[in-house]
C-alpha cells in the first residue's frame, strides 16, 4: 500500500526536484479523468521554483507521449511506471491527453508559491473581509508605516493618552542621553508588525489601550521601588558587618566595599556586578595581603556576606529586567496604535500588505469549514505537494493543516483519500524572520503528526549535482559544526540527515583562506576581500573557465553594492541584482534630495539625508548639536559648507548642469560611479523633452524606483553577485564567498517576550 502522507528529507543536490515532479505526475496519471490535474496543488517558495517545476512537469508529459519514450524510457517516466504499477503504453496514453487537457485549461495548473495561494484565497474572501476584490498588493511596508507613525505624531496635543505616551518615549531617551527624536525608533519597532515571529505576541497586545499600558508602567516602577529598597537594606547590613570589623581595607582593590557605595548611590546598572561576582566564585575578593588578623576576621564574615551578596544579584537582576521591560512598554502601546492606524490606511486605500496575508487568513478564514473554502476559492484540492517546507512560515502551515486535514481524512474508501509530500532540509533555512522554523520539519521527522493517518519518512542520501571532493568536504564541515551549537534542536539539524552520500564526480575543489586579523582596520579588511575576489576570478579565467561560470556569495546589500562596484571598475562583467537599483546607493538619494531642495529650499528632510551622507565615515562627536546646528543654517550657508557652492547658483542653472556640478564637486562619481552615472542618464533622458519640472521627476522617481537600476553587462559571459537569499536553488562551476567572517546573525536589538503583568509573575520568571 502506497503513503498517503510522505515527508522527504532532502539535502542540497539529492534529487529533490525530480521526486516532486515524479510525485505530481503519478498523481496526475493515477486517475483516468483528464482534468484530474485540477485536483492537485503544489506550493513552492519563489516564483522560479514554480516555473522550473511546471516546465519540468510539462515536458516530462510531452516525453512520455512520445513513441520512442517506451523503447528508452527515461528515469522519471520509469518512476512513474513504479508508483502507479501501470504499463508504459497506458502511461503514454495518459500523458498525451492530459497534455492536451491542460494546456487548454493551463489556469487550473495549480503549481504557485505559497504567498500566490495566500492571495488567491483572500481575493476569493473579499467581500467577506470587506474589502475590494480589486485590492493593491503590497510588497514593501515602509510606505504605510512610514504614513502611519506621521499620522501617529500629528495626534500630539489632541489625543491626552497617546500625547503622554510619546512624551514619555521621548524623555526615556533623553534620559539615556540619546536624541529625543523618535520618530527612527518607532519605524525600527514597526518591524515587529510585518514580521511573522511575532505576530501572536502582538495580537494579545491588541486588546490593551494606551491607559493599560501606562498603568502596567506605574506598576512596574512601584515594583522597581521596592527591590531598591531591599537592596539598599542589604548594602546597608554588608557595610555595617564590614565596618564593625574595621576590615574593609581587607578586599581586593576596595572591589566589594566600593561596589557597596555605587548601589547606596543608587547605580543599579554600572556597578560591576559581573566582576565581583568572579571574585566570590574565584574566593580572590580578599586581598592576600592583608594583615592575617584581617584575613581570619573576614574568613569568619565572608559567609554572611556572600549570602548578602546572592540577595543582592537576584534583586539587582529582577531590577533590571524591570527597568528593560519599563523602559519597553511605552514603545509597545505606541506599536499597537500604528498597526491600528496602518489597517485604516490600507483599508483606505484598497491595500494589502503582503505581510499579512497569512494573518488575515488566520482570523477570518481559517475558521471556515474546508468545504466552504473550497467552494469559495472554486478548487477541491486532493492532493498537496509542499517544496521547501523549511521555510514555510509557521502561520502558513498552520492555515493550511485544516485543509490538508480534511483531503487527507474524508476519503470514504483508501482509493477517495488524499495525499501529501512534504519535502524540505532544515539545514537550507533562510527564512527564520519571515516565521519560517526549521525545528517544526525536525519534529515532523521525529515523533510529531498533526494528522490521523500514519506518514513515512524518506531520505535522500545522495548528492548528484556536486563532485565527491565537494561533498566529503560538507560533510565534514557539517559534523563539526554539529558539536559546536549549545542547544541540541540546533545541533540536530546539522548530525542528523546532514551526511550524504558520495558520487561517481570526481574533480571537485575547495579552497578557505584566512587574512591576517586587521583588528579594528574594517576598510582594510574590506579592501583585501575585494582584491582576493578579482583576483581569484581573473586566476580562474586564466584556467579556462568563463565569466559565468562564476558566482560572488554575498551576506547583504552592502557586500553586494561593494563588490559589484569594484568588479565594474576594474572591468569585470557582473551581472546583479538588489545592489544595483540606484535607490540604494546614498550618493544618489543625495541627488535626489538636492532635487527636492531645488523646489523647497526649506525642506528639513533632504537636509537631514545630505548631512548623513558627509558624517556616515566620520561622525562628529556631539552628531545631535552638530545637526542642529546645520539645519539652521540658511540655504546658502549649507550649500557653502556641505557642497562647496552658491545656491543662487545651482537654483538658476538647468537641472541636469546643476547636478552635474555638484557630481563634480563632491566627487560622487568617484565613490559609486556606477550608480551615480546611470541615475545621471536617467535625469538627462528625463529632462530632454525640455518641457518637464522638477516634480514631474520627483514622481518619476517615486513611481519607478523599484525599477530603475544599473544596467550591467546583460549577455551570459557574466560574474553573478548575489546574496545568499538570492542563491538558493542555484549551482555554478565555481562559488567565491568573501566576507566570510561576518556575523551569520546581526541583531542589536534582540526582542524577548515577557508576559504581561510580568512584575506580578511567579519570582522564578525573573
Amino acid at each position: 500500500m502506497k503513503p498517503n502522507y510522505e515527508i522527504y528529507n532532502a539535502s542540497a543536490g539529492s534529487g529533490k526536484t525530480f521526486a516532486l515532479a515524479s510525485k505530481y505526475l503519478a498523481r496526475c496519471l493515477g486517475s483516468n479523468e483528464n482534468d484530474f490535474y485540477r485536483r492537485i496543488l503544489a506550493l513552492t517558495f519563489t516564483n522560479k521554483t514554480s516555473e522550473e517545476m511546471k516546465t519540468r512537469i510539462l515536458s516530462s508529459l510531452k516525453e512520455f507521449s512520445k513513441t520512442e519514450s517506451i523503447q528508452n524510457p527515461p528515469e522519471i517516466f520509469k518512476s512513474v511506471k513504479e508508483e502507479l504499477n501501470i504499463s508504459f503504453k497506458e502511461i503514454q496514453i495518459r500523458a498525451k491527453k492530459r497534455l492536451q487537457h491542460l494546456l487548454h485549461n493551463y489556469s487550473f495548473f495549480q503549481v504557485s508559491t505559497l504567498d500566490s495561494f495566500s492571495h488567491n484565497l483572500i481575493r476569493s474572501f473579499a467581500r467577506e473581509l470587506k474589502i475590494g476584490s480589486d485590492f493593491e498588493l503590497i510588497l514593501d511596508p515602509e510606505a504605510i508605516i512610514n504614513e502611519s507613525i506621521d499620522r501617529l505624531l500629528e495626534s500630539v496635543g489632541e489625543n491626552k493618552t497617546i500625547t503622554e505616551a510619546l512624551v514619555g518615549f521621548a524623555n526615556i531617551k533623553v534620559a539615556e542621553g540619546k536624541s529625543w527624536d523618535i520618530s527612527y525608533d518607532l519605524k525600527e519597532l514597526s518591524q515587529l508588525i510585518t514580521n511573522e515571529n511575532h505576530y501572536h505576541k502582538i495580537k494579545e497586545l491588541e486588546t490593551k489601550t494606551v491607559k493599560d499600558f501606562l498603568l502596567e508602567k506605574k506598576e512596574i516602577l512601584k515594583s522597581q521601588k521596592k527591590l531598591e529598597t531591599e537592596v539598599i537594606k542589604e548594602v546597608n547590613l554588608c557595610q555595617e558587618r564590614i565596618n564593625a570589623t574595621g576590615t574593609e581595607l581587607g578586599f581586593s582593590r576596595n572591589s566589594f566595599p566600593g561596589f557597596l557605595i555605587k548601589l547606596k548611590n543608587k547605580e543599579f546598572q554600572n556597578n560591576n556586578l559581573a566582576s565581583i561576582k568572579k571574585l566570590f566564585q574565584k574566593d580572590a575578593i580578599i586581598t592576600k595581603k592583608s594583615a592575617s588578623s584581617n584575613q581570619e576576621i573576614l574568613s569568619e564574615l565572608m559567609p554572611k556576606l556572600v549570602v548578602s551578596f546572592n540577595k543582592i544579584e537576584q534583586k539587582l537582576y529582577k531590577w533590571q529586567i524591570l527597568k528593560a521591560f519599563s523602559n519597553s512598554i511605552v514603545p509597545l502601546s505606541l506599536l499597537t496604535q500604528i498597526k491600528r492606524i496602518s489597517k485604516e490606511i490600507q483599508k483606505e486605500k484598497s491595500e494589502i500588505l503582503i505581510s499579512e496575508f497569512n494573518q488575515i487568513i488566520n482570523e477570518e478564514i481559517k475558521g471556515q469549514p474546508a468545504p466552504y473554502i473550497y467552494e469559495k476559492t472554486g478548487n477541491r484540492f486532493k492532493h498537496y505537494l509542499i517544496d521547501e517546507f523549511q521555510d514555510t512560515s509557521m502561520l502558513q502551515w498552520s492555515n493550511l493543516t485544516p485543509l490538508i486535514s480534511h483531503a487527507l481524512e474524508s476519503g470514504e474508501s483508501e482509493k477517495d483519500q488524499g495525499s501529501l509530500l512534504l519535502v524540505g532540509d532544515p539545514k537550507q533555512s533562510l527564512y527564520r524572520w519571515r516565521g519560517a522554523d526549521p525545528n517544526k520539519f525536525i519534529s515532523l521527522l521525529n515523533e510529531e503528526n498533526p494528522f490521523t493517518i500514519p506518514k513515512s519518512i524518506k531520505n535522500l542520501p545522495k548528492n548528484y549535482r556536486s563532485c565527491n571532493e565537494i561533498v566529503s568536504f560538507n560533510n565534514k564541515f557539517f559534523e563539526y559544526v554539529s558539536k559546536q551549537f549549545e542547544f541540541k534542536e540546533n545541533a540536530q539539524i546539522y548530525s542528523s540527515g546532514a551526511k550524504q552520500e558520495l558520487n561517481e564526480k570526481k574533480g571537485g575543489y575547495v579552497s578557505v583562506e584566512f587574512i591576517k586579523n586587521s583588528g579594528k582596520n574594517k576598510s582594510f579588511s574590506e579592501q583585501h576581500f575585494l582584491i582576493k575576489t578579482l583576483k581569484t576570478i581573473s586566476e580562474n579565467i586564466y584556467r579556462g573557465f568563463m565569466y559565468l561560470d562564476q558566482c560572488v556569495l554575498v551576506r547583504n546589500n552592502k557586500q553586494q553594492a561593494l563588490i559589484v562596484d569594484f568588479l565594474i571598475k576594474h572591468k569585470i562583467p557582473v551581472i546583479s541584482s538588489e545592489s544595483l537599483l540606484l535607490k540604494n546607493s546614498s550618493a544618489v538619494n543625495v541627488l535626489i534630495e538636492l532635487v527636492r531642495l531645488r523646489i523647497d529650499p526649506k525642506n528639513l528632510k533632504s537636509r537631514k539625508v545630505i548631512i548623513q551622507y558627509f558624517i556616515q565615515d566620520k561622525a562628529p562627536k556631539d552628531v545631535f548639536k552638530f545637526f542642529e546646528k546645520s539645519l539652521c543654517l540658511s540655504i546658502e550657508e549649507f550649500f557653502k559648507d556641505f557642497l562647496q557652492l552658491s545656491f543662487q547658483e545651482f537654483v538658476q542653472a538647468q537641472i541636469y548642469d546643476a547636478i552635474s556640478k555638484v557630481n563634480r564637486s563632491l566627487q560622487l562619481d568617484q565613490r559609486e560611479d556606477a550608480h551615480v552615472h546611470f541615475f545621471m542618464e536617467e535625469l538627462f533622458v528625463f529632462f530632454l523633452p525640455g518641457n518637464r519640472r522638477e516634480d514631474d521627476f520627483l514622481l518619476f522617481w517615486e513611481t519607478n524606483m523599484e525599477k530603475l537600476a544599473v544596467v550591467t553587462n546583460e549577455e551570459i559571459n557574466a560574474v553573478q553577485v548575489l546574496t545568499i537569499h538570492k542563491a538558493k536553488g542555484l549551482e555554478f562551476p565555481i562559488v567565491i564567498y568573501p566576507f566570510a567572517d561576518s556575523k551569520s546573525h546581526v541583531s542589536n536589538s534582540q526582542k524577548v517576550w515577557l508576559p504581561w503583568n510580568v512584575n506580578k509573575q511567579n519570582t522564578d520568571l525573573l
